[in-house]
């Protein structure tokens, strides 16, 4: 099919769908005397989504046991490209990143809540092991909330409204027994008062119903407490058999 213009601009009409389309929709071709293949990139990619669709098991099939056998040629063939064109390849998912931040976004947290408790279960497992990682967490903290004034008012602000609509409160010397209770422990991670400063958090969320009063409190972090959110997890059982 040779090149035809239209008001000036050099193009095809693509052989599959029967449509001109300027030529950077069509793939160069040294077998074209024109240059180009007949058929537009669009088609192509309808045409193999279609196959793919057709053959979706035995094409995921062979390209697993394809791996299984190549397995590691393929991981030192996909290090030794990413080596290579390490500079361009942090170019390329910087721009992708900042392009579509809002899509990843969205994808992460609902990967995120898919498996919510298995992220749970190893973010804890991570904050006890790992010293550095704690660290490094409350330094994020403490520098998110000295960048984030307004948003930090807010969220105490809300909070507020909540102990205020549940009606009900702990005593300081409620407070104080509870801790005594279970040895000054944070019931998270397992670190004690004075390394860090207990807090009192909610089993059942203020509103969901919860209630502040002191059986629906358990002593945790503050690091912890933040990392449970709006959850209801209730760690005191697990406890109450050691301290008992």
């Amino acid at each position: 099919m040779a090149i035809v213009y239209q008001d000036g601009e050099p193009g095809k009409i693509c052989t599959y769908c029967n449509t001109w389309k300027p030529l950077d929709l069509f793939y160069k071709s040294k077998a074209s005397k024109d240059g180009y293949r007949p058929d537009c990139k669009p088609c192509i990619f309808y045409r193999r989504k279609q196959r793919y669709n057709e053959r979706r098991d035995e094409i995921l099939q062979k390209a697993q046991v394809y791996y299984q056998r190549n397995r590691e040629k393929i991981i030192a063939r996909v290090g030794e490209y990413q080596r290579i064109r390490a500079d361009r390849y942090r170019k390329y998912q910087l721009s992708y990143y900042y392009k579509n931040s809002e899509k990843i976004g969205k994808a992460r947290k609902r990967r995120r809540y898919s498996k919510l408790e298995i992220f749970q279960r190893k973010a804890r497992e991570r904050y006890r092991s790992n010293a550095d990682y704690r660290e490094h967490l409350r330094v994020y903290q403490r520098r998110w909330r000295k960048e984030n004034p307004d948003r930090v008012k807010a969220i105490w602000h809300r909070r507020r409204a909540k102990k205020r609509s549940a009606g009900d409160s702990f005593t300081p010397e409620q407070w104080a027994l509870l801790k005594e209770h279970y040895n000054y422990t944070c019931l998270c991670c397992g670190r004690r008062e004075p390394e860090i400063k207990l807090t009192a958090d909610h089993v059942i969320p203020l509103g969901e119903p919860g209630t502040g009063r002191i059986s629906n409190i358990q002593p945790l972090c503050l690091s912890c407490n933040s990392a449970k959110g709006a959850k209801t997890i209730d760690y005191r059982p697990q406890w109450d058999g050691e301290t008992n």
